[in-house]
């Protein structure tokens, strides 16, 4: 995967954006239901679709969601189909995890 330039994004409302600025990223699932998350804008990629010959943008923020899982005492989830999965029990944890905004819906928080 390409890397993530670290440059101001404008957004669809002409609003800039600076790297590190927090953000309310807005993602739109495949059954059209819309979630909000706080995060912090990283930067943006650019690529080439099949069908345009102008480069595009896709922005890249680190936001924090909650997961539930089984997790192992260093942290970090555990594999199924192992006797530690088996013996833990669910619970769930705040994650910050690095994601690609496919709409570029990300907005300045306040």
């Amino acid at each position: 995967m390409k890397p993530y330039l670290a440059e101001p994004f404008t957004n669809n409302f002409n609003q800039v954006i600076q790297p590190g600025q927090k953000v309310v990223v807005v993602t739109k699932g495949y059954s059209g239901g819309i979630n909000t998350y706080l995060g912090t804008y990283l930067g943006y990629r650019e690529y080439k679709s099949y069908y345009s010959k102008n480069l595009k943008q896709q922005v890249v923020c680190e936001v924090e969601s909650e997961v539930l899982g089984k997790w192992g005492p260093d942290g970090k989830k555990l594999r199924r189909f192992t006797p530690e999965h088996a013996a833990a029990s669910y619970e769930k944890r705040m994650v910050k995890r690095i994601t690609n905004i496919w709409l570029n819906m990300i907005y300045p928080a306040l």
